[in-house]
């Protein structure tokens, strides 16, 4: 072999090299559950640790993990302030319509006395009162569900998009990976909706954040291009709340995803489980499962969706940190 061969079989080595060390790109799929979220800011952070989070190519979110996931790509230490400092800000109440549907009791309950008082059947009055409450439920719940019109809910709004104004850059890094946000198109006939965040200008991608955590009966809904969106774990009327699917959709690249729930083993969804099991081996993509440890949801499964203590938050960090080691060491992924 003369010495133009064998300079280049040796460039063609060295650059078989080079893609050999080339080190296969992670997908990322995070849950949505609410204040729980922190514990995700504590699986992002071990991978860190592990020299992992450079891999991640593709995050795809819904609601709170739709927050986690565009931070943890453009400002992941913007992350743990978030979550640390000013989420009890975010969970704050909307005075004015807690006060209008408390004055609207009140109105009820006034009627029932008059009605009781005026019969002079006692029984009459609470089952005016009773009746009254329910039809302003049911008319809640129908305009909630149904409609496409736009829902006030009971938390203000406000607070959230000021802290994501706040939280995320106007221009997203080149590098940064591909970011996925699911929310659900508000209606009768209600359907799943994806965004792909990167390609979107920052006040488009803050209002599709807020659409997909937009938690019914608690956030505002959000209207995008003339549609109304609610959050997008909202999985009975056609949402997704561990989205998978973009990273397997988008991303034939990706052969490994890690998927962070936000329930404890007893308390997961298996139809959930089972349904993102299916997908990823039909993709010939292996998931590694990211699970708490412990019930992170509270008593009665929903109590953590709103506790935004920040010593809860403290805790969920480090507890996500630990839980993703774990997972992590099992895979194979760190040591």
């Amino acid at each position: 072999m003369g010495t133009r061969e064998l300079v280049v079989a040796g460039l063609a080595l060295a650059c078989c090299g080079c893609a050999a060390a080339e080190p296969a790109p992670l997908g990322l799929v995070l849950s949505g559950g609410g204040a729980k979220g922190a514990y995700e800011v504590g699986v992002w952070r071990e991978l860190q640790a592990a020299g992992l989070a450079p891999r991640v190519a593709a995050v795809s979110g819904t609601s709170v993990g739709a927050i986690n996931a565009a931070l943890f790509a453009t400002r992941p230490d913007a992350a743990g302030t978030l979550w640390l400092e000013h989420m009890e800000d975010v969970f704050a109440l909307n005075t004015n319509r807690v006060g209008e549907t408390i004055q609207k009791t009140v109105d009820d309950a006034a009627r029932a006395v008059a009605v009781a008082e005026e019969t002079g059947e006692e029984w009459r009055g609470w089952a005016s009162f009773v009746l009254s409450t329910l039809v302003r439920a049911a008319g809640d719940y129908v305009e909630t569900v149904a409609s496409d019109a736009p829902r006030e809910g009971y938390i203000d709004s406000s607070r959230l998009a000021a802290a994501l104004e706040a939280a995320l850059p106007r221009d997203w890094p080149q590098g940064a990976p591909r970011v996925y946000a699911t929310a659900v198109e508000k209606g009768a006939g209600s359907v799943s909706k994806t965004w792909t965040l990167n390609d979107e200008p920052h006040d488009r991608r803050i209002l599709m954040l807020r659409a997909s955590t937009a938690i019914p009966f608690g956030f505002d809904t959000v209207r995008i291009d003339g549609k109304t969106y609610v959050d997008g774990g909202w999985e009975s009327r056609g949402g997704d709340n561990v989205p998978l699917e973009p990273v397997l959709e988008k991303h034939p690249d990706i052969k490994t995803a890690l998927v962070v729930y936000l329930d404890d083993e007893p308390h997961l969804v298996r139809s959930r489980v089972e349904k993102n099991r299916a997908m990823a081996a039909a993709a010939g993509v292996r998931l590694v499962e990211i699970v708490p440890s412990e019930d992170i949801g509270g008593a009665f499964g929903w109590e953590g969706v709103f506790d935004a203590d920040p010593a809860t938050a403290r805790h969920l960090v480090e507890l996500g940190r630990a839980d993703a080691r774990k997972a992590l060491r099992a895979a194979g992924l760190a040591e």
